[in-house]
């Protein structure tokens, strides 16, 4: 009967997201190169083109070859990226390689570096940060464990690398990429939210986690009301740095109208 009442009340936890828009939308973002707004990630592509190649003698020039090589570009290629209905394609295909281009390069150079120097993945590794303060308690709780369940499921599939991290008066780290760890999760889910906050230990461990190979230019979600003290200058430089390689920072707030970490985020959602 217990296991009855606990499968229940998980399932309920899960039915959340699907009834909340701004859950939802949350789910299909994370890790994407297109947002759901249209624009194109400009994170996913490590150069720009400035303008068609002038090669003159056209000397060396016996064949169209593939692949992401700016300087010998083909005009037909660059035509893509004057309209915004077709530029997308260009950055896709930049990114996989499938440019059209010149077998020889050409006389000019035709790209100027961007901050960060490898293309976006467009399914990346995910960090999830939970807010376990006694402030989240109840539906706020709810919402987060629902998120979450979503997400690792994504990530399980998709075979992308996905890390928790539970914060309040203390740190919690949990890789959900190692099955041996999906107990700990269970532990996560029926845990009851209590503490005070420890934002500031929260950046120092998602940062350090940026640091290392599996979880470079990750998506990083923080669920949160976000009533927090105003992040210090030497965390939010090294938020700046992650974010010009490629890592967003993603915020669901959760009743409440704190401002604290706007300047940090890429994009907030409230709920």
């Amino acid at each position: 009967m217990i296991g009855d009442q606990d499968y229940i009340e998980r399932r309920k936890i899960e039915d959340i997201v699907y009834k909340s828009p701004v859950l939802s939308e949350i789910v299909d973002i994370i890790g994407r190169a297109r947002d759901t707004d249209g624009t194109v990630d400009n994170l996913m592509y490590s150069y720009l083109p400035k303008g068609l190649s002038s090669n003159d003698s056209g000397e060396g020039i016996s064949k169209i070859s593939y692949g992401n090589d700016i300087e010998r570009v083909t005009p037909s290629e660059t035509l893509l990226l004057s309209t915004p209905d077709t530029e997308h394609l260009f950055y896709q295909r930049y990114a996989l390689r499938q440019l059209q281009q010149f077998s020889a390069p050409s006389a000019a150079p035709l790209k100027t570096l961007l901050n960060n120097p490898l293309p976006r993945p467009k399914k990346g590794p995910i960090i999830v940060a939970v807010d376990t303060s006694g402030s989240m308690y109840g539906r706020p709780e709810q919402m987060a464990k629902s998120l979450v369940i979503q997400l690792v499921r994504i990530a399980r599939a998709e075979h992308r690398s996905c890390y928790l991290i539970t914060f309040s008066v203390r740190i919690r780290s949990i890789d959900l990429g190692r099955g041996a760890n999906m107990r700990a999760l269970t532990s996560f889910l029926q845990q009851r939210f209590t503490g005070g906050n420890g934002e500031e230990k929260l950046l120092i461990e998602a940062l350090r986690l940026l640091e290392t190979g599996d979880y470079s230019m990750a998506d990083v979600l923080i669920i949160s009301d976000f009533i927090f003290n105003t992040p210090d200058r030497a965390n939010t430089e090294r938020v700046r740095k992650a974010q010009s390689k490629g890592t967003r920072f993603y915020g669901l707030q959760i009743n409440s109208n704190s401002k604290a970490f706007d300047s940090l985020l890429d994009r907030k959602w409230k709920a």
